[in-house]
C-alpha cells in the first residue's frame, strides 16, 4: 500500500505532507495505534501469564514491527542508515518529527516574506498568479499562521498590476465585503471581458489590404534586357508606361482646355494643378456640427475644438441665420484663451467636389424635445413598477424623445439587452430589483445611453447632445451608464454599480 508514498529525504521541504500520508495509511491499516504517546508499555513476561495476555504481547510486538518496517519503507536510503538502529517505531517517529518540525520553525518567516513580497504581473494570466499566492497561504495554515479572509482579498485587490488600476479603485469605493470566492469570480469575468476586447480590437487594427507583386502576364520567359537593349523599352516592370509609348504621338498638338493655350496638355496644366490642390478635401457626405459661435476678438480664420465639436468665427456675414446671445457664455479659444461669445447661427458649406457640410446651431441639435408620453411611462415605471424596463428613440420628424418599447415586470434582463437595436442609438431605462447583504429587497433606476460602434455618426452626435436635456426630465435616476458594447452594460456590472 505504501509502494506509492512520497520518499521522505534528509532535505524535503514537505515533511507535513509526508507525516499525513503515512498517518492516513497506518490508520487505515490499524498500526496507528503504537504511536500513540498515552499507549501503555507491556508488562515483564513471567510464567503466570495466561493465554490471552501472551496472545495480546505476541500482536502488540507483531505491530510493533510491521509499523516501524512501514515507516522505514517511506525513507530514503541514506535516513534509512541515519535511524536504522532505532528500535521502536514511536522513537523513530518523534526523532523525525522533532527534527523536521524545527527546520519548519525557520522557514515561518521566509513564508511570511514569500507572501507579502508576492508581485502580480500584467504579462501573466491573473487567476494563476492568485493561486499561487493562495499555496502560499495554505503553506502559512500548515505553519499554524492564520491569515482572515478579508486581509486576504485586501491582499489581492492591492497587488493587483499597474493596468488594473481603475478597477481597484472602483472596488475601494464599495461598501460591500467581498470573499475569496466572489472576489475570484469578479476578476475572473472581468479578466475575460478585457482579453475579449483585446481580441476585437487586434482584429479591427489587423484589417489592412495587402498587394502581392502579380506575375508578369507577358510570361516568365521574357528576359530583361541588358545594355543598350534597357533603352527600348521597360520589360523589368511591366506595370510601368513604356518608355517608348508616345514614339508615334504627335506632341504638344492643340490647346489646353484649361488655360486655352497651345504647348501643352490639360494633366500638364500648372492652373489645373492649382485647382486640384485647393480641392483636396474631406468628402463627408453628411455631417452636424453641435455649435457654431461668433467670438469677441481677433480670431484669425477658423477654430474647430475636435473634443467638443465648436467652430469659431468672427465674420457674421458667414452666417445664414444668426441669433445674438446675450448671456456672457465664453469660449476657450485654440490658444487657451477665452472669448466671449456673441452670437449663434448655422452656416453651409459647399466644396468643390459637391460636397455640402451643414453646420446646424447648436441649441437646435441639442435642444431635442421630450414627448409627455415619455415622461409619464418613467413615471409609471418608477412608481408604480408597471414595466421593468423602457426603450427611448429620437424622432426625427417629430424633433423629441418619444416610446419605442417597454417590458412587463416579468421580463428579464436578457430581454432588455436583445430589444436594444444593433447599429442604432438609443436610451433606455431599467428598473433592477436585488437583495443586500441584510436580506432587504431594494431597486435601482438604471439610466443607459445606448450609443454602439457601429451605428451612423450623425445618430451618435445627436443622442449624445440630447442626452443631457433628456436625462433632465426624468427624475429619480440612480445611475448612469454609457455603453457602446453588450459586454460595458453586462449584469454583472449592473449589480456592481447597484451594491
Amino acid at each position: 500500500m505504501n509502494q506509492d508514498l512520497v520518499r521522505l529525504d534528509r532535505d524535503d521541504s514537505n515533511f507535513t505532507r509526508w507525516q499525513d500520508k503515512l498517518k492516513f495509511m497506518l490508520t487505515a491499516l490499524k498500526f496507528f495505534y503504537i504511536l500513540d504517546p498515552d499507549l501503555q508499555l507491556l508488562l515483564v513476561s513471567t510464567d503466570k501469564d495466561s493465554e490471552e495476555v501472551k496472545a495480546a504481547r505476541k500482536k502488540r510486538e507483531e505491530d510493533e514491527l510491521i509499523c516501524r518496517g512501514h515507516i522505514s519503507n517511506a525513507l530514503f536510503d541514506r535516513l534509512y542508515d541515519l535511524y536504522t538502529n532505532t528500535k521502536f517505531a514511536k522513537e523513530k517517529w518523534n526523532a523525525l518529527h522533532y527534527k523536521y518540525m524545527a527546520e519548519e520553525e525557520g522557514s515561518k518567516k521566509f513564508l511570511v516574506s514569500k507572501y507579502f513580497n508576492f508581485k502580480f504581473f500584467d504579462e501573466k494570466p491573473l487567476l494563476p498568479q492568485i493561486y499561487e499566492l493562495q499555496i502560499i497561504v495554505n503553506n502559512l495554515r500548515v505553519a499554524k499562521i492564520e491569515l482572515p479572509e478579508p486581509f486576504q482579498v485586501g491582499t489581492i485587490i492591492a497587488k493587483l498590476p499597474p493596468s488594473w488600476k481603475g478597477y481597484m479603485k472602483r472596488i475601494h469605493h464599495k461598501s460591500e465585503d467581498y470573499s475569496l470566492e466572489e472576489i475570484q469570480k469578479h476578476l475572473r469575468i472581468e479578466e475575460e471581458s478585457r482579453s475579449r476586447d483585446k481580441t476585437i480590437e487586434e482584429f479591427n487594427n489587423g484589417k489592412v489590404n495587402s498587394i502581392n507583386k502579380p506575375t508578369n502576364p507577358r510570361g516568365n520567359n521574357q528576359k530583361e534586357n541588358s545594355g543598350n537593349n534597357q533603352k527600348k523599352g521597360n520589360f523589368g516592370n511591366y506595370l510601368s508606361p513604356r518608355q517608348d509609348q508616345g514614339k508615334f504621338k504627335n506632341n504638344k498638338k492643340g490647346a489646353c482646355f484649361v488655360c486655352e493655350k497651345s504647348g501643352h496638355y490639360a494633366h500638364d496644366c500648372k492652373f489645373q494643378k492649382k485647382q486640384n490642390e485647393e480641392a483636396k478635401v474631406n468628402a463627408i457626405k453628411e455631417e452636424i456640427i453641435v455649435e457654431i459661435c461668433v467670438v469677441q476678438g481677433k480670431a484669425l480664420g477658423w477654430w474647430y475644438d475636435i473634443c467638443t465639436t465648436v467652430y469659431v468665427s468672427n465674420d457674421k456675414s458667414l452666417f445664414k441665420i444668426f441669433e445674438e446671445v446675450g448671456n456672457g457664455q465664453e469660449i476657450q479659444m485654440g490658444n487657451e484663451g477665452r472669448s466671449k461669445v456673441l452670437g449663434k447661427g448655422s452656416i453651409e458649406l459647399f466644396f468643390t467636389l459637391g460636397r455640402k457640410i451643414t453646420m446646424a446651431n447648436g441649441n437646435a441639435s441639442s435642444g431635442m424635445g421630450v414627448a409627455e408620453h415619455s415622461k409619464s411611462t418613467f413615471l409609471e415605471l418608477q412608481r408604480k413598477k408597471v414595466y421593468r424596463y423602457v426603450i427611448f428613440k429620437i424622432d426625427d420628424k417629430k424633433n423629441e424623445v418619444v416610446v419605442e418599447k417597454t417590458g412587463g415586470p416579468a421580463e428579464s434582463y436578457d430581454d432588455f439587452t436583445s430589444s436594444l437595436p444593433e447599429n442604432d442609438c438609443r436610451y433606455a431605462i431599467y428598473d433592477f430589483d436585488y437583495v443586500t447583504s441584510e436580506n432587504c429587497q431594494k431597486s435601482k433606476i438604471f439610466f443607459i445611453a445606448w450609443s454602439p460602434s457601429v451605428s451612423r455618426i450623425r445618430a451618435k452626435m445627436l443622442y449624445a447632445t440630447s442626452k443631457d436635456r433628456f436625462r433632465r426630465e426624468l427624475e429619480g435616476i440612480h445611475y448612469e451608464i454609457q455603453a457602446t458594447d453588450p459586454t460595458e452594460m453586462d449584469l454583472e456590472v449592473i449589480r456592481d454599480r447597484a451594491h
